[in-house]
Order: C-alpha cells, then structure tokens, then sequence
C-alpha cells in the first residue's frame, strides 16, 4: 500500500476534530450574548425576592415596580366572537403600542403587558367604565433581562418579534451543538474518558433526582 494511503484515514480523523472544535468555539462565541441574558435573567427570576430588596437598598423602589402613565377613555366595541387576544392587539394598536405582549382576563377587567426591553407597560382595561390605565415599570437591568427572556412568540404578527422568536430557536440549536460537540471532544480524548462518564453520570443522576422530586 502506497505510503500516503495509509496515512489518509488518521489525517482525515485530525481534520475531522479540528473542525468539530473549531466549530464549537466560534459558536459558544457567536452566542455569547443570549446565553449571558438567559444566565442572568433566570438568576433574576430564581431569586425575585432577594434581587428586589437590592434595587430597593438602591434605588427605592423595587425592580418590578409600576406607575401610573395615563388614563383615558376607551369606547371601542369588540364583536362576541373576538378573543381575549385579538382585543388585546386592537386595543395596543390603538394606543400605539405594538409589540410584543401577554394578556390574562380578570373577573371585570383585561390585563394586558406589552414587554419591552427598556419600557415594559401594563395596560388594563375596564369594559365596564370604559377605562384604560396605562402603567409604565420603571426601567432597571433586571426588568430588562427578564423581559428579552420572556419576549418569545411567533403568533405576534410584527416581523421584528417574529426575528426574535427565530434568533432564540437559533441559540437552542447552537446549544444541542455546543453538547454534541463537547461529547465528541470529551470522548477523544481517552484520557479523559472514565473520569468525564463519572460527570455525566452524575450530571444525568441529579437531572433525575430533581425531575422526580420538582
């Protein structure tokens, strides 16, 4: 056998795993920022109470903390047939506001909360006065980390919610890779390899634990 033949197979295996962690370095890279703003913003959500004695030592009031924007009248007539969340995009599209949002119906009024990154507004409407209070939260970097967390939806019909919505579905796929890739790594390294199925191991026993005992 012709002596470059015998070499191609272990060249390609080279060529192979400088590609894989390549690939998994520019990728962990590339999403930096969403990972960062997930991390963080469920270190918000984990620990709500904590974080709003922080910004109340700070600043005052809490994190979370809404004010009276303006009031106004409302007389627009919705049809029996339209749901709870078209009368909320009507009622955003009237005020301008649209975006983004989520929408519980309460006993004598609607609550809407239109997310925003930097102005997260609550609107309510009382069908029965035909009254809008709009509430605007204080902007703070917790509110802004938890709403990009929570701003996720394809049903909004703006294309700039609905690019959001696609870049998060592109930081989950990265992150199956960042697994893969990381399982292939560990695996190549033989030295590694009874000490990394003890982690995983471990890793998978304690995912378990806490899924049967959440």
């Amino acid at each position: 056998m012709p002596r470059g033949l015998s070499r191609r197979p272990a060249h390609l295996r080279r060529s192979i795993s400088l590609f894989i962690r390549r690939t998994h370095m520019y990728i962990a890279l590339f999403v930096t920022p969403w990972l960062a703003m997930y991390a963080l913003s469920t270190v918000v959500f984990n620990h709500e109470a904590q974080v709003d004695r922080l910004y109340q030592k700070i600043y005052g009031p809490g994190f979370n903390r809404y004010v009276t924007e303006r009031q106004l009248s409302y007389h627009r007539i919705f049809p029996p047939s339209a749901t709870v969340r078209t009368r909320a995009e009507e009622i955003l599209s009237d005020l301008n506001l649209n975006g983004s949002f989520g929408v519980e119906q309460a006993t004598n009024r609607l609550v809407i909360t239109r997310r925003d990154p930097f102005v997260p507004r609550r609107i309510i409407f009382y069908p029965s006065t035909h009254r809008l209070v709009v509430e605007r939260q204080d902007s703070r970097l917790a509110s802004i980390l938890t709403t990009l967390h929570t701003q996720v939806s394809y049903t909004n019909k703006l294309k700039r919610i609905k690019a959001w919505a696609a870049s998060v579905d592109l930081t989950v796929a990265t992150m199956l890779l960042l697994v893969l890739s990381g399982l292939w790594m560990w695996w190549e390294l033989k030295v590694t390899r009874f000490l990394g199925s003890l982690f995983l191991l471990a890793g998978i026993l304690l995912f378990c634990v806490f899924l049967f005992v959440a």
